[in-house]
């Protein structure tokens, strides 16, 4: 390859870099984050408490216990037949069907109001996203106390009245 062969290779590969790095990338809206992330939630208090915990706490809870492997003996009913890695497991984690003997409760909490005397104070997206890495940081070792005594960021939306 001559030089300038080289020189031209390289000039198209910088400036294929550089569109590629200077283009938006996927659900980066405004860039940084996006000023969305911070915006609360949408729908009302209650809609919003509910989401918060559904999509920040229990979703990661569930496949927090996947990861560990123990997603099928976390919940109840699960059969030989049950499959860690099966959406049908995953919803039923969701959904309320978890071991109270291993958790102290058979449901993900949704709202503050599990963690008295706590009110819920608003939630944005990086809150949801902030709770969901929390939990994902939890051993396998000590999740099953998650539910009892959530990771702090977890209630960090949730204030005394």
């Amino acid at each position: 390859m001559t030089p300038r062969a080289r020189t031209l290779r390289g000039l198209a590969v910088t400036v294929l870099a550089a569109a590629f790095l200077a283009g938006p990338t996927p659900g980066d809206i405004g860039g940084c984050g996006g000023s969305l992330a911070n915006s609360p939630l949408p729908g009302n208090a209650t809609q919003q408490q509910y989401d918060y915990f559904e999509q920040g706490f229990c979703a990661n809870l569930c496949l927090r216990l996947r990861s560990c492997g123990v997603l099928c003996r976390a919940i109840t009913g699960s059969t030989t037949a049950c499959s860690n890695d099966s959406r049908e497991a995953y919803q039923q984690c969701l959904r309320g069907s978890l071991r109270r003997d291993i958790f102290q409760s058979d449901q993900c909490p949704h709202s503050c109001g599990n963690y008295p005397p706590r009110r819920f104070i608003g939630a944005s997206e990086i809150d949801v996203q902030t709770c969901g890495h929390a939990v994902q940081a939890l051993s396998c070792a000590t999740i099953n106390t998650a539910i009892v005594s959530p990771p702090d960021e977890c209630l960090a939306v949730c204030q005394e009245p």
